[in-house]
């Protein structure tokens, strides 16, 4: 039986045999990686956005409220009051709801919920997944993009103290999701009952002879401390993330939002794209300074300028 290893003394050679067990090492150690990587890519559940929380000035407010045309023709609109008990401690707040089929908008005063800090121009991104028991993967992969802050899962209780939905947070709380000179931050929250989809979370909410199907994409001007944390925030949740010069575009399941960097002085600017259940004709409505929906075709687009810091 000829053996071909055997008339290669070389290839018995010490040196060859640890050049050969290096290599073999080396993609051991990459094969794991990539399974590794690839396991935690599967486990990790698509994260949606479900609503955009926004602080505008009492004036806007009060117009959005005393609209016709978004109280009768644009969507289901409600004002409500509740109460939250975050951290043990319980508050009430009042917001203007304009729903779709899947995401909505939640416009709140000013000043008007001092848990959340509340400024003029504060955003709160509200992102969704719908099995919450898959929390915890996704707070771990946020603390490791984000080395600033200890990440823990809060559970939020309504007025009959039943849970609401779970957030991952700063171990502060609530008050400390924002930070200093930012005015706009993801907060990724797990709703009850367990396995809950937007959908039928939006159900007795959207009414389809309305006008607003649901939110497509979101234009924020931010400044690098909230574009940073922006982008930590849309990779952990395994968005495609684009970098343009300063420009920033993250495309999720069904909503794309791009980031466009501040300019000082000037107004911060944030831009909602709306599909429509139908096709409107061109017309513009203007809620209060600074707040101006257009429609046309079948979108429609939401713009609201903020005073700059």
């Amino acid at each position: 039986m000829c053996n071909w290893y055997a008339k290669r003394p070389e290839a018995r050679s010490p040196a060859r045999i640890v050049r050969m067990w290096k290599l073999a090492t080396v993609a051991l150690v990459v094969d794991l990686a990539a399974g590794v990587a690839t396991m935690f890519a599967q486990a990790a559940p698509p994260v949606y956005f479900n609503h955009a929380t926004i602080f505008v000035a009492p004036g806007v407010y009060a117009a959005l409220l005393e609209s016709g045309f978004l109280r009768n023709d644009f969507s289901f609109f409600r004002e409500n009051t509740a109460t939250a008990q975050r951290d043990g401690e319980a508050s009430s707040y009042t917001a203007i709801y304009v729903s779709g089929q899947r995401t909505y908008l939640e416009f709140m005063k000013e000043g008007s919920d001092p848990a959340l800090g509340s400024k003029l121009g504060d955003v709160y991104l509200n992102m969704w997944i719908d099995d919450r028991r898959q929390l915890p993967l996704l707070r771990d992969l946020l603390s490791a993009k984000r080395r600033d802050s200890t990440l823990m899962i809060r559970t939020v209780r309504n007025g009959q103290n039943a849970p609401t939905y779970d957030a991952v947070v700063p171990a502060g709380g609530a008050k400390d999701v924002l930070g200093p000179g930012v005015h706009v931050a993801t907060v990724l929250k797990g709703y009850y009952p367990d396995g809950i989809t937007r959908e039928k979370g939006r159900e007795g909410r959207f009414l389809p002879q309305r006008l607003l199907q649901n939110i497509t994409g979101i234009t924020l001007t931010v400044n690098d401390a909230e574009r940073n944390r922006l982008v930590e925030e849309f990779r952990a949740y395994s968005y495609r993330v684009n970098i343009d010069g300063g420009r920033v575009t993250a495309s999720s399941p069904d909503v794309t939002f791009e980031l466009v960097p501040s300019k000082p002085h000037a107004p911060r600017i944030l831009t909602l794209e709306m599909s429509l259940t139908r096709p409107a004709g061109e017309q513009r409505y203007r809620f209060g300074e600074g707040s101006e929906l257009r429609t046309h075709g079948n979108s429609a687009r939401w713009t609201l300028a903020f005073s700059s810091d």
